[in-house]
């Protein structure tokens, strides 16, 4: 990295990418533009042209709003020479969307980073190669995919990602049931998220492993609907997470996020699942709503408890 870099991060010091850019802003004296305003994704586009941003990281959640605001499409971005994400799942279409207004073919690089790990997980520098995946493990890494016993899988197979890094890690302050959850006696990290790496070595993420659903005892994920669910042309975001019913378990809702200035009815959101998907268990039994954004942590990140809790206000205040 070098002194002409020009780096933005939305995200706050208790995160990895967030202290990350800070140190780079120490240690190679980068000029950095910090933001204390909620994210918002036309500001960013105002904040790119004026100080010729060259170096980006945001959420994938971030990267959707930014690719659907109106600006998007008539914003210079033509200074950036790298446009990092990641942390979680991301849409292939989101992606594509960002990639088509970058003019370097490789500056858009999928990442994958834990915090209590404090370094990089794995980098993707072959998106055209293996789109969506959040690469390999960068140096000095290790991975591996367990099952629920706890056992290595091997290429292909989906179980929890897990990561070695070779150091020691203290714990969560004041919180040795949530240490010992994460961390195990071999000093493998548990992310809680499942993925399976392909025979090349290329880890891909499918959905967090505490948000696994089960419909009548048939178990999916909420990443499978989302994915079908964001490609329809008026969808900027989507957060499906599960209600409780009594008799069918947890029932699939929606709470969407439309494309500002076009139209889009919760019912459009329904037809368009049930004409996608056939089985019954992944329809949106418990509804779907149209919202202006989802509920977000501080990292911009998509909350699906809190969208959940919105959801269910709502629901609630429709039915009285």
């Amino acid at each position: 990295m070098t002194i002409d870099v020009v780096q933005y991060s939305h995200s706050t010091l208790d995160w990895f990418s967030g202290l990350s850019v800070c140190i780079n802003a120490g240690v190679f004296s980068t000029r950095s533009i910090i933001a204390d305003n909620q994210f918002d994704p036309a500001f960013l586009c105002r904040i790119i042209e004026e100080h010729r941003i060259t170096f980006l990281v945001q959420s994938p959640a971030q990267l959707a709003m930014l690719v659907s605001c109106p600006e998007f499409e008539a914003s210079d971005l033509s200074s950036i020479r790298h446009y990092v994400y990641g942390g979680t799942s991301c849409s292939v279409e989101m992606q594509q969307r960002m990639r088509s207004r970058l003019r370097q073919a490789d500056c858009l690089v999928f990442s994958y980073n834990l915090t209590e790990m404090n370094s990089l997980g794995c980098l993707n520098h072959h998106y055209d190669e293996k789109p969506n995946s959040v690469g390999r493990p960068v140096r000095g890494i290790k991975v591996k995919i367990i099952n629920e016993e706890g056992e290595a899988l091997g290429p292909t197979e989906m179980g929890e990602v897990c990561f070695n890094n070779g150091q020691h890690w203290s714990g969560y302050y004041g919180n040795p049931e949530e240490t010992r959850l994460m961390i195990d006696s071999q000093q493998w990290l548990h992310t809680g998220d499942l993925g399976y790496m392909d025979p090349g070595g290329f880890l891909y993420l499918v959905d967090r492993k505490k948000d696994m659903l089960k419909y009548q005892s048939i178990m999916y994920y909420p990443s499978e609907i989302e994915t079908v669910i964001a490609r329809m042309p008026n969808v900027a975001e989507v957060c499906v997470f599960g209600v409780w019913a009594e008799v069918n378990g947890d029932e699939a809702a929606a709470s969407v996020v439309k494309k500002p200035g076009t139209q889009l009815l919760a019912q459009d959101v329904l037809n368009y699942v049930r004409e996608h998907i056939e089985a019954k268990h992944k329809q949106l039994n418990a509804g779907a709503i149209i919202v202006e954004d989802l509920l977000r942590s501080p990292n911009g990140k998509t909350h699906r408890m809190a969208t959940k809790a919105h959801f269910l206000e709502v629901t609630k205040r429709q039915k009285t």
